[in-house]
C-alpha cells in the first residue's frame, strides 16, 4: 500500500488534539487510530509506536515552531521588541500550534517518563539561551550581568508561555513589557 499523506496529517492532527486533552499519558494508540480513523496496522504503518509519533512532534514540529517564532522575534531592534514580538507570535498562532507547545511545555514541566523529549527541548533551550544571550549583546555590550539577564528574560517569557497556553488567563504583550522593564 502506497503512503497516504492524508492519513500521516490525520493521525498527527489527532494526536495534537489528543495528547493536548486529555494528555499524552492518558492517550492510547487505539485513541489515536479511532481519532484519525484508520487501523492500527496503518498507526504502525507511519509510526512505529506513541512516543515515536510524540517525538516527531516535539523534535521536528515544535523545533521548527519555535525556529520560526525565535527567527520573527530576533529582527526586533531592542529587548522590549524582541519579548513582545516574541509573545505577540505566539498569541496569534493557530490552535493546532498552540497545541504542539502546549504539549512540549506540559511534557518538560511533569513528565519525567519522558527523558528522551525533555533532553530535546532542553537542548533546543540552551541553543536559544545562547543565540539570545549573544543576542542581546549588541543592546548590553558593557554589562557584566548578561548572563542573569538572559535567564531573567528567558523566565518572563517562559511565563508568559504558561499563562498564555496553559492557564487560560488573558495575558498582553503590555503585560510582559511591563515584567521587563528592570531588565531594559
Amino acid at each position: 500500500m502506497a503512503p497516504n499523506a492524508n492519513i500521516k496529517d490525520s493521525i498527527k492532527a489527532s494526536a495534537l488534539e489528543l495528547f493536548n486533552l486529555p494528555g499524552y499519558e492518558a492517550t492510547s494508540i487505539r485513541d489515536l487510530s479511532a481519532k484519525a480513523k484508520c487501523s492500527l496496522p496503518m498507526m504502525y504503518y507511519y509510526y512505529e509506536s506513541k512516543e515515536k509519533l510524540l517525538h516527531e512532534i516535539i523534535a521536528v514540529d515544535f523545533i521548527e515552531l519555535m525556529n520560526e517564532i525565535f527567527a520573527k522575534a530576533s529582527k526586533a531592534p531592542h529587548v522590549k521588541a524582541f519579548a513582545s514580538t516574541f509573545v505577540h507570535e505566539v498569541i496569534s498562532l493557530t490552535n493546532d500550534k498552540k497545541n504542539i507547545l502546549r504539549i512540549a511545555l506540559r511534557l518538560h514541566m511533569g513528565s519525567p517518563k519522558n527523558d528522551v523529549i525533555n533532553k530535546v527541548i532542553i537542548s533546543y533551550k540552551f541553543t536559544k539561551e545562547t543565540e539570545l544571550k549573544n543576542l542581546l549583546l549588541s543592546t548590553w555590550r558593557t554589562d557584566k550581568n548578561i548572563e542573569v539577564k538572559t535567564h531573567l528574560l528567558i523566565t518572563s517569557i517562559y511565563n508568559a508561555l504558561i499563562c498564555i497556553l496553559l492557564t487560560n488567563r488573558q495575558f498582553s504583550v503590555k503585560q510582559l513589557e511591563n515584567d521587563i522593564q528592570f531588565l531594559i
